[in-house]
């Protein structure tokens, strides 16, 4: 245990070093000091001083270049022409390394849960709402699939464990259901409300700026409805169903607009449905320290409680 540990520690000081280097060629100058934030980004993040300046660092993991990419930052030039997004000031040769300006206020992570962060969340979701909508850069994203998704989950878990039971099997029941319930409910969404949507906005991505806070991070950007930004946004905070209506009520009070009762019920279950799947997929990782693991597992099953819960709830709830 203690190699395994030591090794760790060394993949994270190589890591480190080499992002510093990098930073280095990009013209930051020393000293560099790096300081990992752990907020519950996707991604590697790290606090960064560099040329008597501090900077929001992003590294992407290693591997094939990602078309995707260019799209990401096409769409974080957008969000910062409509004064809600930063796009980064630095881009590393390999696309990998993004260092962005440093807010003063810093991240909203320590709001989680609470009716200021609630607010925050309801704010920026307006601001992207109301933002013009390029049809270039509408043409460049596409829509979810849940079908592909809570199916392809269910096949990759099956494939490892062979008699599935307790949370797990409940889970592959709930999204076994669920794929054609949203695949037929998508096709039912007009497509004149489709938008970009960001997919995560956690408060870890929401950062404070003198405009109210901005985005980064749009990784998982897609076509979408209102309903569906709304039910990842309360999924990704791990809002409780009181809290989810209180976010609703917010966005409705201060957009003007209305919002589909069904689709703020499905697209929650959904979101909380792959997100559990993810967490016990990772809870598989024999990569993941076993304290890591666990907490994955825990992550999964308080999911797995809360959806066995609303399953009860009607659409009236959401009127």
């Amino acid at each position: 245990m203690d190699g395994w540990k030591n090794r760790c520690r060394r993949l994270i000081v190589d890591l480190e070093q080499h992002i510093v280097l990098q930073l280095e060629q990009l013209g930051l100058s020393n000293p560099v000091l790096l300081e990992r934030i752990e907020r519950g980004q996707s991604n590697t993040c790290f606090s960064c001083t560099g040329s008597g300046v501090q900077w929001f660092v992003k590294y992407l993991p290693p591997g094939q270049y990602n078309p995707r990419w260019d799209c990401e930052r096409h769409l974080e030039v957008w969000a910062a022409n409509n004064q809600f997004g930063l796009p980064p000031s630095y881009i590393s040769q390999d696309r990998r390394l993004l260092v962005y300006p440093w807010l003063s206020g810093g991240d909203y992570g320590h709001l989680k849960n609470t009716a200021q962060g609630i607010v925050a969340s309801a704010s920026i979701i307006c601001r992207m709402v109301a933002s013009s909508q390029p049809p270039a850069l509408l043409q460049r994203l596409s829509r979810l699939d849940p079908i592909h998704d809570l199916i392809g989950y269910r096949r990759r878990l099956l494939s490892q464990i062979e008699s599935p039971c307790g949370d797990l099997q409940q889970l592959l029941i709930t999204a076994q259901a669920l794929a054609p319930i949203m695949q037929s409910y998508q096709v039912s969404e007009s497509v004149d409300r489709l938008r970009i949507c960001h997919n995560d906005i956690s408060l870890a991505n929401l950062l404070h700026s003198a405009t109210g806070g901005v985005l980064i991070d749009w990784e998982y950007a897609s076509l979408g409805v209102i309903e569906q930004e709304l039910g990842f946004c309360s999924e990704i905070n791990n809002l409780t169903h009181h809290e989810y209506a209180t976010l609703c009520s917010i966005y409705r009070h201060d957009s003007g607009q209305p919002l589909c009762a069904r689709g703020l019920q499905l697209w929650r279950r959904y979101a909380q449905v792959v997100n559990a799947l993810w967490f016990y997929e990772q809870g598989l990782n024999p990569q993941e320290s076993a304290s890591r693991r666990q907490y994955f597992n825990d992550m999964c099953c308080e999911r797995v409680k809360k959806i066995s819960v609303e399953s009860n709830f009607t659409v009236d709830l959401y009127s």
